[in-house]
């Protein structure tokens, strides 16, 4: 799957780092670029990389070596407030914890992104928030508590957040953390609908045996660096698979 310009790029980069109470995590020399409007999920176990990865890529890491570009421009000499301001106003974010708002609702949590990022009108509001809730399945709950929700619709709500504000790219970390079997699957093909559907460029890490499930592109990493990716191997073998 290549449908648009290249958007994100990775050249030679290297980094190692350690978040808090979790081991160290290195990638050595990644070199790869991401194209607008695809889906691409790198797959491997938690100590490949593919993690420290994604945090570069979604601008909330700074390589040690190398350097990631957005749209063609290098990003490791930007002020932190101008890293912020990209992944504010282009991004949108998924973690493994929904980290919704507790005393807020369905829709008030999905829509606040809009006030306070967006400075959208109330009526842009209500029809992005509720177009968003139909999307992902989450309209009969605009109104609950999300704290009455289950995790999987605490999450789905999550997905309707982040898109709320038309990002360029989205990107979700670990979702297998807390969703499993049919409901992960359901979750990631939503995840290729928004791409499909609003022009989302999607960049998920997912487990090496849930990659072949989906048929967005398929980035391996071991031990640090790239060990497959399908991009690659449909270029060089000229037929899809």
């Amino acid at each position: 799957m290549q449908n648009g310009d290249i958007i994100l790029e990775a050249r030679s980069v290297s980094c190692s780092k350690a978040p808090a109470n979790e081991p160290l995590t290195r990638l050595e020399k990644v070199s790869l670029s991401i194209h607008g409007k695809t889906l691409n999920l790198l797959s491997g176990d938690e100590m490949s990389g593919r993690g420290l990865l994604l945090r570069l890529l979604g601008l909330l890491e700074a390589p040690d070596e190398g350097e990631i570009y957005f749209h063609g421009e290098g990003t490791s000499g930007l002020a932190e407030e101008a890293r912020a301001d990209i992944r504010n106003q282009r991004y949108g974010f998924l973690f493994a914890q929904p980290f919704l708002l507790p005393s807020f609702s369905v829709i008030e949590n999905v829509a606040m992104p809009l006030f306070k990022i967006s400075g959208a009108g109330a009526l842009e509001a209500q029809q992005r928030t509720e177009a968003l809730l139909g999307f992902t399945g989450m309209m009969d709950f605009a109104e609950s508590p999300v704290e009455h929700l289950t995790f999987v619709q605490q999450q789905r709500v999550s997905l309707a957040r982040a898109l709320v504000n038309q990002p360029e790219i989205l990107i979700a970390e670990n979702m297998e953390a807390g969703i499993e079997g049919e409901e992960l699957t359901r979750f990631i093909e939503d995840i290729h609908r928004a791409v499909v559907e609003f022009g989302t460029t999607a960049i998920l890490t997912v487990g090496a045996g849930q990659a072949g499930k989906f048929s967005g592109r398929v980035i391996e990493l071991e031990s640090g660096t790239v060990l497959k990716d399908s991009q690659m191997a449909l270029k060089e073998g000229g037929t899809k698979a």
